[in-house]
């Protein structure tokens, strides 16, 4: 059995948000902001049977609440109307149990089971936060706002007592809800819940110096794990040398107590020479308890041995991505340990909160890679792990169907399941997947994306994205597009129209910018004034979007409205200065003649690119031409992306 989904409302940014989990590996994407962790802390909340605070209840939801009080003590509302009017934090979670067996135990699954149809093989929990204070307790609790003598009420003074007592208006109900007829419900515990599922949270590592001046040690205390009791039945790979650690301190405690006590015993009888006490009194002795496990743990330290030679470096002198790794692992030693004491069936859920912290690239895919292996090693059960994540290296390590993407809408946010976009489209899916593993997955992240030719591109946009700012077409706000986060992603003419079923599935603002790669009727390259077509597959593939003529002379006379499509934009060369290149290159040379020594009145042939390699022509622009001029489909298609809102809804 495993969590299907979990439906969250009213909790910071989720106002009503679905995330459907993968059976093992969940990984969680977007950007900064976007509540990527607020799931995990309304589960902590839910599951500990504490009350959100009110700085987690959605703005939107204490507006309503204000007008909902003001008008329940002015008497506008009945006490029942006020009720149904609450929009309160609840969770509801789906777990499928389809593929146990009749007769296998659901363990803390059973209580939850109320519906009597064999065929159903899910069940629906319910945790939802309910009013606790009766009519009269909320009149008593807001006795001191008054009206004024036009009627209207003191709404800041609501404000303030809301805020100060709102975890005490509602207590958390959990319920069992029938799947068949979802009006039927049935109370159950809290901690019937908690019981079912065992959550561990690893959260993100913004420390990990082992430096006594800052008395953090983290890995120093983890070691102290090592020693809890059946510990070492979660370490298969050292229990022996744990239990051996464990016999030595044990023996050596034997030892010494005696000889111990002996000596203190003389120490403590010859100090007394006062006869105190006397020999009718209990007689005073001394007894000391050793206890050699805990000087062990007390005072254990990681260090750094030198390869050829027996001196040691402090850990303060190594990497901390590497202490990142191993406090990760000592934390998921202990999660193994509480999921063996668990007997009962259950579902254990293991939260972890961008544990790329502090390591590199590589050390990144490695440590996915690893995870999966260890939980095969640890649990014979289905561990289902929620990762959040803002490393495309983590990203690019996981298949597509495990992610789920986080768009930031203006007043709350909606995840979307990667998986839906690969079944809609599977081969356009694979492709893409492929081509984001081979290069770079940081779309996930970006606030707007630049679908580019090549490496040419890739060298001179960020510099006409500056040359534009700095000209004033951006408008004079300071949050323009040099000021986001934009993704440059290389895909040439014939690959960038199969993204954009994706960029749609992301929302994320996007410029397609390609070549006009006219041809002549036989197919071959041509100069544009020759051109009766295009190779360019992308420009084909949108003129069938929007059922347009592919007849060149409407390619070239395209205008800016059929341009876009939705979160999409596309721009190629376009005539200046009566000539019209046929690439990026051409392009440049064109707009900028005296910079290449073009004659007066040139003709194609003039501007034609024959220099050799795309990527030192835009070298020596960048280096030798710094004041070249940008082109002007570059510089519209720039536009038009700078205006665009990263978040939907502004």
């Amino acid at each position: 059995m495993f969590l299907e989904k979990i439906k969250v409302k009213n909790f910071r940014l989720l106002r009503n948000v679905t995330i459907e989990l993968d059976c093992s590996t969940t990984l969680i994407v977007g950007k900064n902001n976007s509540g990527k962790t607020s799931l995990m802390d309304f589960m902590s909340l839910v599951l500990d049977n504490k009350n959100p605070s009110f700085d987690d209840y959605p703005i939107q939801c204490r507006c309503e609440l204000y007008k909902s009080i003001s008008s329940l003590l002015k008497k506008e509302l009945t006490y029942e109307t006020f009720l149904n009017k609450l929009d309160l934090p609840e969770m509801s979670f789906y777990i499928d149990y389809s593929l146990e067996k009749d007769d296998d135990n659901l363990g803390a699954l059973s209580p939850f089971i109320i519906d009597t149809d064999e065929s159903i093989t899910q069940v629906h929990i319910l945790a939802k936060y309910e009013p606790v204070l009766s009519e009269e307790n909320i009149f008593e609790v807001y006795s001191s706002v008054k009206t004024d003598e036009d009627g209207k009420i003191n709404i800041e003074k609501i404000k303030q007592i809301t805020r100060d007592q709102f975890p005490d208006f509602f207590k958390l109900t959990v319920y069992a809800v029938n799947p068949g007829n979802e009006n039927l419900k049935q109370k159950n515990t809290s901690e019937e819940l908690s019981n079912l599922f065992p959550v561990y949270k690893i959260v993100a590592e913004r420390g990990m110096d082992e430096s006594e001046q800052k008395n953090n040690a983290p890995l120093a205390k983890l070691l102290t794990l090592l020693f809890k009791d059946n510990i070492d039945e979660s370490l298969e790979g050292v229990n022996g040398e744990i239990r051996q650690l464990k016999q030595i301190c044990s023996e050596v405690e034997t030892k010494s107590q005696d000889t111990v006590n002996k000596l203190l015993q003389e120490i403590v009888s010859k100090s007394f020479v006062f006869g105190y006490p006397s020999a009718e009194d209990l007689k005073l002795i001394a007894v000391s308890k050793i206890a050699l496990d805990e000087q062990v743990k007390a005072n254990a330290n990681l260090a750094y041995e030198e390869k050829n030679s027996s001196e040691f470096l402090p850990s303060t002198y190594n990497g901390l991505g590497y202490k990142n790794l191993i406090k990760i692992e000592l934390k998921l030693v202990e999660f193994s340990k509480a999921i063996k004491e668990n007997e009962e069936n259950s579902i254990p859920l293991l939260f972890l909160e961008e544990p790329e912290s502090h390591m590199h690239p590589q050390l990144q895919q490695k440590f996915i890679e690893y995870l999966a292996s260890f939980f095969k090693s640890i649990s014979i059960k289905q561990i289902q792990t929620i990762i959040t994540t803002h490393s495309s290296h983590i990203v690019n390590a996981v298949k597509f169907d495990q992610i789920r993407y986080i768009q930031k809408k203006k007043q709350d946010v909606a995840y979307k399941n990667v998986k839906d976009f690969s079944l809609a489209d599977p081969d356009n899916a694979d492709f893409i997947q492929k081509y984001l593993t081979l290069n770079k997955c940081d779309l996930f992240f970006a606030d707007k994306a630049i679908l580019i030719e090549g490496t040419a591109e890739r060298l001179l946009i960020p510099d006409m994205i500056d040359k534009c700012e700095s000209a004033g077409k951006f408008g004079t706000t300071k949050q323009n597009l040099k000021s986001q986060y934009y993704s440059l992603i290389e895909v040439g003419g014939a690959y960038a129209h199969k993204f954009i079923p994706f960029m749609k599935f992301l929302g994320i603002p996007t410029l397609i910018l390609t070549d006009i790669d006219s041809v002549g009727t036989d197919g071959k390259k041509s100069f544009v004034k020759d051109g009766k077509s295009t190779s360019n597959a992308t420009i084909n593939d949108w003129l069938k979007r929007l059922n347009e003529s592919k007849s060149f002379e409407n390619i070239k006379n395209l205008d800016s409205q059929k341009k876009t499509i939705g979160n999409c934009h596309i721009e190629y060369q376009i005539a200046e200065d009566d000539l019209c290149g046929r690439s990026l290159e051409e392009s440049i040379k064109n707009v900028n003649r005296s910079l290449f020594s073009v004659p007066p009145n040139p003709s194609e042939e003039d501007i034609e690119f024959k220099e050799g390699k795309k990527t030192d022509f835009a070298l020596n622009l960048l280096i030798e031409k710094k004041n070249y001029i940008v082109p002007k489909y570059i510089e519209q298609g720039l536009i038009w992306l700078n205006s665009q809102k990263t978040i939907i809804g502004e």
